[in-house]
């Protein structure tokens, strides 16, 4: 748990790519679990990325232009949040742009969503990891980082070397030698978060 204007002093930037390196444990799957929540000063939920096993979902949500009306959400499913339940290292990128939301995992475009505009986040509240939405527990699963980039259009150029399998996965869908040299490309990260292991 983080202050957010450690994090975001300037609050949550309008557009962005959230860019998570994780393996779930078999014990959170059973439940729905916020990969990364910004919170108000009270511990409502202001924003948030949350993974439904049972469900075999990930959602969206947000805050609204309007903050006492509902929040605006997207879901995606299918093959690629399913693959994220099989207890492999996976990487997961999340392109937020002006009117829609899109999901890549382990470099491979899922979906794209539309999605209503979101309001301003306080910047009084936390950010925090790995927590289940039952219990507010922490969540038995590694994470190797956390990266949010100023730029939705980042998640695109994303490689995802360390990933098992996913060098070759890309390489082969792409049909193309770019795919695997962007695996010797050095990129600088932000981390939000250090290495780490939660819930053991």
């Amino acid at each position: 748990m983080v202050i957010n204007s450690q994090v975001f002093p300037h609050g949550l930037p309008e557009e962005f790519t959230l860019i998570f390196t994780l393996a779930l444990k078999r014990a959170a799957l059973g439940d729905t679990i916020y990969l990364f929540q910004i919170s108000d000063q009270q511990g409502y939920p202001q924003f948030s990325v949350d993974l439904n096993g049972p469900d075999g979902t990930l959602s969206l949500r947000s805050r609204g232009v309007d903050p006492t009306a509902e929040q605006v959400s997207c879901v995606f499913t299918g093959e690629g949040v399913e693959a994220l339940m099989d207890l492999s290292w996976h990487k997961v990128a999340l392109s937020v742009q002006h009117g829609a939301a899109s999901l890549h995992v382990d470099c491979h475009s899922i979906e794209t969503k539309p999605m209503e505009p979101r309001g301003v986040l306080p910047t009084d509240g936390h950010t925090l990891l790995g927590l289940r939405a039952s219990d507010a527990g922490p969540v038995q699963m590694d994470i190797q980082q956390v990266v949010l980039y100023c730029d939705p259009s980042l998640a695109l150029q994303e490689a995802c070397c360390e990933i098992p399998g996913a060098r070759v996965r890309l390489a082969t869908l792409t049909h193309d030698k770019e795919a695997m040299d962007s695996c010797r490309v050095e990129s600088i990260t932000y981390a939000l978060f250090p290495a780490s292991s939660v819930g053991y």
